[in-house]
Order: C-alpha cells, then structure tokens, then sequence
C-alpha cells in the first residue's frame, strides 16, 4: 500500500472540502430529533 503512493498523486482532503460534505452530513440528520414516535412505541415493555 505505501508503494501506490508513489504511482498515484495523493492529496489529502482540504478544509474547504471537509466542511461541505460534513454540513451536509450533518444537515441529513436534523429530522432524526424531530420525528414524532408513536405512544405505543414509548410505553414500558409488558412483562
């Protein structure tokens, strides 16, 4: 693997592309606190 980074060009990643593609991460995981769950879903497990 250390030889390929001598035949392929390797750049590691700039802020100025980690900071969109972490926005956009992120941005797809704001509904998840927003959902409403069902009542019955959140009663106590019967026994």
């Amino acid at each position: 693997m250390a030889g390929a980074t001598l035949v392929i060009a390797f750049l590691p990643m700039l802020p100025v592309r980690i900071l969109p593609i972490n926005f956009l991460s992120d941005l797809s995981e704001v509904p998840i606190p927003l959902d409403h769950v069902d009542e019955s879903r959140l009663a106590p497990p019967h026994e």
